[in-house]
């Protein structure tokens, strides 16, 4: 028996097909399931956990002491091209408020200045070590970084992708989170740099707010794995 999952908010191409072979969809997100025949709501499973991670060596790691928050910015594997030209236009404002640690991706490293309390990096193996030292975050709108982020209660402004580079997921998931007064967001069309020096000033002010509320984002890894044995027993009965 086959079971998929669909992450964002709107189902994509190749869920939709792989659906018509599956005994269930799962789907991150309650309304998704509307979408698909045996569609089931079950949540998203989540990879991070900073309970093993000490606050200040975490910082030491990336050379930051405990006089300013962190802010964490990354935009995927590649670099977000677009994201990283406005940091880098107004790293000098936001380093008056915050150390920051910024994971430029492969193709912008070799453009990123060198500044104090700001550190540059192509990739990052362990993102938990990162995660555990941000008090507020920047990143794009992708289903599993979004989840990791609203899971662990930091504090984000989503720069989701735009439908002229993708089928628009990115920024139907971003607008579903900030409707559930989760994360802020800028649009790309409407970033610059004083848009995002203030979105992100105004998510760090919010940040007290964010870690007192009920977390409703939980990781679904053990639903998924009973579904599945369940399922697999079902089979083979």
């Amino acid at each position: 028996p086959v079971v998929s999952h669909e992450s964002d908010i709107t189902a994509g191409l190749a869920n939709k097909i792989a659906s018509k072979y599956c005994v269930k969809t799962l789907t991150a997100l309650p309304q998704t399931e509307k979408e698909f025949k045996n569609g089931l709501f079950i949540g998203s499973p989540i990879k991070a956990n900073t309970n093993a991670y000490d606050y200040k060596k975490c910082l030491n790691e990336f050379s930051f002491n405990s006089d300013k928050p962190v802010l964490l910015i990354f935009g995927g594997s590649l670099g977000a091209k677009r994201i990283n030209e406005t940091v880098f236009n107004c790293l000098d404002e936001l380093l008056k408020d915050f150390f920051i640690l910024h994971i430029t991706g492969k193709n912008s490293i070799k453009n990123a200045p060198k500044k104090a309390g700001y550190k540059a990096v192509e990739f990052i193996n362990d993102m938990n070590s990162a995660y555990a030292c941000a008090s507020v975050c920047v990143s794009r709108a992708g289903a599993n970084s979004a989840f990791e982020l609203l899971s662990l209660k930091i504090p984000t402004v989503f720069i989701p992708l735009s439908k002229a580079e993708s089928r628009g997921d990115q920024e139907k998931n971003a607008e579903y989170f900030f409707k559930s007064g989760l994360a802020h967001v800028i649009y790309e069309k409407d970033l610059t740099e004083n848009s995002l020096i203030f979105t992100v000033k105004s998510a760090y002010l919010n940040a007290k707010t964010v870690k007192t509320e009920p977390n409703i984002i939980t990781d679904a890894s053990e639903k998924i794995a009973d579904l599945l044995i369940k399922t697999a027993n079902k089979n083979h009965a």
